[in-house]
C-alpha cells in the first residue's frame, strides 16, 4: 500500500536517520519497493550491500566446499566401483561362457535320431565347404538323404535352429527355391573338440582361421576314412557329370573301396535308368549324405556295366544272324528259281510227278533244298 512522503520523511527522522535527497516533486507517492531507497542514503546502503555480499561469499564458499567434497567422495566412489563392475563383469562373462560352452556342448551330444542325422549332414556340409556354409540344399532331397519324412525333417530343423546348433541364411522360398545352413563358430569348435579329443578350444580355433584342420566327417566317435591310395582305386567318371571328385570320397567313414565303386555304378545307372532318381535336384548331396552313413546305394534292378556289355553283344550278335539269315533265304529262293529254269518237263514230272501246280512245286523245293543246295553252298 503507497504511504505520504511527508509521513515517510517524519518516520525517517524520528529513526535518526539522515535525509536523502527527495525524489522529484512529480512523484507525491512511492511504490513499496522504492522506499528502501530513500529512507537510506548511499552509503548505508553500500555498508548494507556489503554485508549482504559477504554474507554470500560465504555461504557460496561452504556450498562450494561441500560441493567439491561430495563430488571428490562421488568420483572415488564411482571408479572403485566402476573397477569392481568391470572385474566383475569380465569375470562374469568368463564364467557364463564356460557355462554357455557345457551346455552347448550337452545338447550336442543328447541329439539323437533324426535331428542327430540331420545335424551332421549339415555339419559335413559346412565342413567341406570353403565358404562354411551347406551351399543351396532342397528340404525334400536333405530329407531323403536322412532317410526321414519332409516333415519331420523340417520340424528338426527348427529344433536344431531353436538350440542354436544351426544358423538359417537367406535362401529363396518361392517355386525352385532353397535353403542355406551353417553351424555356428562356437558350435562348430566344440563338435572337432568332441572328436578330437586332443587339442584345445584355442588351438582348434586357430585351425580354423588358417584353414588347417583337417576334418573327416559324420560321427563324432572316432572312425577310419579312405586312404589316398585307395582313393586312386576309385572311378568316379560315371558321376563327373554330377560334381563328384576323389575329394569328395577322401572324408568318407566306415566305406570300402568295393562299397563306395559299387554305389558310384548303381546311382549312375539310377540317373539313366530310374525316373525317381533322375529327379533329384541335387544328386551329388543325396548321393554323399548316403555315403556319410556308411551305407551302399544299391538300385534293385541294377544292371552291372560288364552285364550291359555281354547283353549288347548278344543283342548284336542275334541281330546280325537275322540279317544273315535273311541273305541267305534271299539267296536259297534266288538260287532255287534259277535251278528250276534248268530243268525240262521231264525231269520236273519226274521230281514232282503232282498235277496239282503247288504240291509240285512243294516237292521241287524240297529236291532242291535237300540235294542241290548242299552241293551249291559247298562250291561256295
Amino acid at each position: 500500500m503507497a504511504i505520504s512522503l511527508n509521513d515517510l520523511m517524519k518516520k525517517a527522522e524520528e529513526k535518526g536517520l539522515t535525509k536523502n535527497k527527495p525524489p522529484s516533486p512529480s512523484r507525491t507517492f512511492l511504490s513499496p519497493w522504492q522506499q528502501e531507497s530513500v529512507l537510506f542514503n548511499q552509503k548505508e546502503l553500500e555498508n548494507k550491500s556489503e554485508n549482504i555480499l559477504d554474507i554470500k561469499i560465504g555461504n557460496n564458499q561452504g556450498t562450494i566446499r561441500e560441493q567439491l567434497g561430495n563430488k571428490l567422495e562421488n568420483i572415488q566412489g564411482t571408479s572403485g566401483e566402476q573397477i569392481r563392475e568391470q572385474s566383475e563383469y569380465k569375470l562374469g562373462n568368463k564364467l557364463e561362457n564356460n557355462s554357455g560352452n557345457e551346455k552347448i556342448k550337452l545338447e550336442i551330444l543328447r541329439l539323437n535320431g533324426i535331428q542327430r542325422n540331420l545335424f551332421m549332414y549339415a555339419f559335413d556340409l559346412c565342413m567341406l565347404r570353403e565358404d562354411g556354409t551347406t551351399g543351396f540344399i532342397l528340404t525334400q532331397n536333405m530329407a531323403e538323404t536322412i532317410n526321414c519324412s519332409y516333415e519331420s525333417t523340417k520340424v528338426s530343423l527348427k529344433r536344431l535352429i531353436s538350440k542354436g546348433l544351426i544358423s538359417r541364411m537367406k535362401g529363396k522360398t518361392s517355386r525352385g527355391g532353397f535353403i542355406i545352413l551353417s553351424i555356428p563358430r562356437q558350435v562348430k569348435t566344440l563338435v572337432l573338440q568332441l572328436k578330437i579329443g586332443n587339442k584345445s578350444g584355442n588351438d582348434i580355433e586357430n585351425e580354423l582361421d588358417t584353414g588347417e584342420i583337417h576334418y573327416s566327417s559324420s560321427n563324432i566317435t572316432t572312425t577310419t576314412t579312405i586312404g589316398e591310395d585307395e582313393c586312386e582305386k576309385i572311378d568316379v567318371s560315371p558321376l563327373g557329370h554330377i560334381g563328384l571328385t576323389k575329394k569328395h570320397l577322401s572324408h568318407l567313414k566306415d566305406c570300402s573301396v568295393e562299397l563306395i565303386q559299387d554305389s558310384i555304378n548303381h546311382f549312375s545307372w539310377g540317373l539313366k535308368n530310374n525316373k525317381r532318381v533322375g529327379e533329384y535336384k541335387d544328386p551329388l548331396n543325396v548321393f554323399m549324405g548316403t555315403l556319410r552313413k556308411g551305407i551302399a546305394w544299391v538300385e534293385p534292378n541294377y544292371v552291372s556295366p560288364q552285364e550291359t556289355a555281354l547283353r549288347e553283344r548278344l543283342e548284336a550278335k542275334k541281330r546280325e544272324q537275322e540279317r544273315v539269315a535273311v541273305l541267305q533265304r534271299e539267296l536259297f529262293n534266288t538260287e532255287f528259281e534259277a535251278w528250276v529254269l534248268t530243268l525240262s518237263e521231264e525231269e520236273k514230272h519226274k521230281i514232282a510227278p503232282d498235277r496239282i501246280q503247288s504240291f509240285a512245286n512243294a516237292k521241287l523245293r524240297t529236291h532242291f533244298a535237300e540235294i542241290v543246295w548242299p552241293a551249291i553252298k559247298a562250291n561256295g
